[in-house]
């Protein structure tokens, strides 16, 4: 288990440092992204690389790698240090897996981006059904250097975040994937309540290839049978 001090750390640093890019200053929609009411992400300053409301993600994605079996084996660890395995959604919802790059020191301003537009239209996810998990993969001896990194936004903004936020500890979910690249390509898998695997993208670079909200939205729609 998770020593608790960390456990607690753990708990506000890691969705504090998603919840940051929901709650501060940029409120522009990003162009050509369909979801012109949520927030973007944070102001930018505290990241190097584009602004928030410059990233536009893709409206037309396909699936473009084959998923391995197995998925129901998949765990991964919980703000509060519990173990979450992928079953305990599969069957009950549709399950939009979101793996972010990780953790290398900074946070990378995509993924920020991506999971406040995610975190900004999670109730049109919940119309549809589904749940967002959204995956940071890397090692626990990292979780500390990511907390103090996450700190900068501070514990009063960690309950912006409705969805979970689950580390993916020495990368498994992420080698089980076959995604990893010094942490992990974003990559995102949706699959439906019955486990068949409705979209499988993984980016074939580390910025802006990523399906928009519209076209995760567009896939639960065809699950959904609209």
């Amino acid at each position: 288990m998770i020593p608790p001090r960390c456990v607690t750390s753990f708990r506000y640093g890691l969705l504090s440092a998603v919840a940051l890019a929901a709650v501060t200053a940029c409120t522009s929609p990003a162009p050509r992204e369909p979801e012109p009411t949520g927030q973007e992400a944070g102001s930018g300053s505290r990241l190097s690389g584009p602004r928030p409301e410059t990233i536009v993600f893709q409206d037309q994605v396909e699936t473009n790698v084959e998923v391995p079996a197995r998925l129901n084996d998949l765990e991964f660890f919980d703000t509060a240090g519990e173990r979450v395995a992928l079953e305990d959604y599969l069957g009950e919802k549709h399950v939009v897996l979101v793996f972010t790059k990780g953790f290398a020191g900074m946070l990378c301003p995509f993924c920020k981006t991506q999971t406040s537009r995610l975190v900004a239209n999670y109730d049109k996810f919940k119309q549809a059904d589904a749940e967002v998990l959204v995956v940071y993969p890397g090692t626990r001896g990292r979780l500390e250097e990511f907390i103090d990194a996450a700190r900068t936004s501070g514990k009063k903004q960690v309950d912006a975040v409705p969805f979970p936020i689950l580390l993916d500890e020495d990368f498994v979910a992420t080698n089980f994937f076959k995604i990893r690249s010094n942490l992990a390509t974003p990559s995102t898998f949706i699959i439906d309540k019955f486990g068949n695997v409705r979209l499988a993208h993984v980016s074939a670079d580390m910025t802006a290839d990523r399906p928009s909200v519209q076209a995760m939205l567009d896939v639960l729609d065809s699950a959904n049978g609209s």
